[in-house]
């Protein structure tokens, strides 16, 4: 999969930097060398650092290339693509248009570096002095990190079949702690890069994705959904795609993992035309405290995407006006085969413009996250936007149809999509608060957008059903909301979370008695629901069932013991029982 591709690319080579190459290589007129080329560079000497340094990470074995270049013999044979290649920058791959902004490990030759390459390849790709040689890169299994402090490994490996459609499968592993322990960083690695074509963690502190897994005689379970009850921490991503360079991470953002939790792997796969093994691994790496950077994930998004066929120039807009000062520290964009450009903009409450992201030249195949070298500072009332354009005609060479067909919002990699997604740091608790209460309503408004979507080519799905009636419950629309939820039961009766947010809604009306019908039925078909035994309790607390309400508070707790509001409501339970009133906290959806 990946040597096709890296073929296409090479085939795809701009006519200018075959003409320039050509200058170079004896067919025109040779220019003098520039400021800080070398006028005879070597390998050993002039080349061998520029491949090290920008080439090797992807380039050797277990990663998504299909050669290694880490000898002047793997690099000689190829020295013709490869200076043709970075001529037309199309490698190293690196999406960011220089020139408007810097990003951290970013992947891009300076001009003297390309040009250094190229008259190395008209000199005839000379050896040079292996005493000039500096060390190569060791890879060799090794962790690009270093030694995790945890390695967290799919026990046996997924068979994944020679043929067939894309396959998305979570996959859920217990990581192994002895308590509570604080994360600073993740390096992902994909167990067979030539299939897998991204991956999504979550870290679920219950047992429900493991008992979604045990429905499953294979290896994980089926789904393009990470579970609802795993968790991506605040100021992370989570994610991975062929050629990420790990990142460090930051103390400052680490985040807490609860003991006995389970990481959940989320893997998008691709078939070769042979069986293949998949068995992917995550090292964990820990800080001494919980981070003190204040966090926030928005994402920019647009749902509209009803492309006709030949259309060479649709366009996908979302905005978001900001309610409180933020840094924003790292972006991150999503779109699949039919982008060719995309562009982030923040327009400032003076009306100037600030660039947030230019990419001039999409390719599905080498998405990554990006993170500011230096946070851009962006003022209340500052309004962050997306603009996405999409080629759904023969001009597109990367469009997986011929000739060109209709294309809508969609899952799959045929169909599209269009997201842009900012991590923030703010300046308080409160800030977070105002910030999240802003985002709320668009947010839920995009769930319903996007679940309707699913529902038009899927009418009996009763998950995208659930998705409506939770997102209308956050908006307030109780009674649209139970319409959607009761349709989602009617598609599947067992569906928990459906009778749980019907719990919720009664519990708000305190109609209690409805309420613990609704988390009991939540309870009998999904026993591992903390949040519908938390309720529970505070069903029967409100009903003065104390005893009741202590058995259910205790199992919330048993079943994910970091749960604060089940821990301060049994709390409350016992002053109350001790005869002093109070108010219960409330538990969240």
């Amino acid at each position: 999969m990946f040597e096709l591709k890296f073929r296409k690319l090479v085939s795809q080579i701009t006519t200018t930097a075959s003409a320039a190459l050509a200058l170079l290589t004896g067919c025109g007129e040779k220019p003098e060398p520039s400021g800080g080329v070398p006028a005879k560079p070597t390998f050993a000497k002039d080349v061998a650092p520029i491949i090290y340094q920008h080439c090797a990470y992807c380039h050797h074995t277990g990663q998504a290339a299909p050669f290694e270049l880490l000898t002047y013999a793997d690099v000689s044979k190829r020295a013709r693509q490869i200076a043709e290649l970075v001529t037309a920058r199309s490698m190293p791959p690196w999406l960011p248009e220089p020139g408007f902004n810097h990003f951290q490990n970013e992947r891009i030759l300076t001009p003297e570096q390309i040009a250094t390459l190229i008259a190395w390849v008209a000199a005839g790709a000379p050896e040079g002095n292996p005493n000039d040689l500096p060390p190569a890169p060791k890879f060799l299994g090794a962790w690009y990190l270093g030694q995790p402090d945890v390695i967290v490994r799919l026990p046996e490996p997924f068979a994944l079949p020679a043929e067939g459609p894309d396959t998305y499968r979570n996959f859920v592993i217990p990581i192994p702690t002895d308590r509570e322990r604080f994360v600073r960083a993740l390096e992902f690695r994909p167990g067979n890069a030539r299939v897998v074509h991204h991956a999504f963690l979550a870290v679920d502190a219950t047992e429900e994705s493991r008992r979604q897994d045990l429905l499953d005689v294979a290896p994980g379970y089926p789904g393009m959904h990470l579970p609802r009850t795993g968790e991506v921490p605040d100021g992370q991503f989570f994610s991975w795609q062929p050629g990420k360079v790990p990142m460090g991470g930051d103390a400052k953002r680490a985040w807490r993992l609860p003991t006995n939790s389970w990481m959940v792997v989320q893997l998008h796969m691709q078939t070769t035309g042979k069986p293949e093994q998949v068995q992917p691994e995550v090292g964990i790496y820990f800080a001494d405290q919980v981070g003190t950077d204040i966090t926030f994930k928005v994402g920019l998004s647009s749902y509209n995407l009803d492309m006709p066929a030949g259309a060479t120039n649709f366009v996908a807009e979302d905005v978001f006006e900001l309610p409180v000062d933020v840094e924003l520290l790292a972006i991150l964009p999503h779109a699949h085969y039919l982008a060719h450009r995309m562009q982030g903009m923040a327009t400032l409450p003076d009306g100037s413009n600030r660039w947030l992201l230019n990419i001039g030249r999409w390719d599905f195949n080498w998405q990554g996250e990006y993170w500011y070298q230096e946070p851009i500072q962006l003022p209340k009332g500052a309004r962050v936007g997306m603009r996405f354009f999409y080629d759904n005609s023969t001009n597109n060479p990367a469009n997986p149809f011929n000739p060109p067909r209709p294309v809508s919002y969609g899952l799959n990699s045929t169909d599209e999509m269009a997201e842009f997604w900012m991590i923030f740091r703010l300046k308080s608790v409160a800030d977070r608060t105002l910030l999240n209460n802003a985002v709320l309503p668009k947010m839920a408004g995009e769930v319903i957008t996007y679940s309707r979507k699913l529902l038009e080519k899927d009418p009996a799905n009763a998950r995208s059903w659930l998705r409506v009636g939770s997102a209308l419950y956050a908006l307030g629309q109780n009674e649209k909301a139970i319409e959607a939820l009761q349709r989602a039961l009617q598609f599947d009766p067992k569906l928990d979370e459906a009778q749980y947010f019907l719990g919720l809604i009664a519990y708000d009306a305190r109609d209690f008695a409805r309420a613990r019908t609704a988390f009991e039925a939540t309870i009998t078909s999904n026993r591992q629901n903390y949040k519908a035994h938390g309720y529970l309790g505070l069903v029967y607390l409100n009903l003065q069932e104390y005893t009741k309400s202590e058995a259910s508070l205790t199992e919330a707790l048993r079943i994910k013991p970091d749960d604060q509001v089940a821990a301060s409501n049994l709390k409350l339970l016992n002053t109350v029982r001790s005869g002093r009133q109070l108010t219960p906290a409330p538990a969240q959806p």
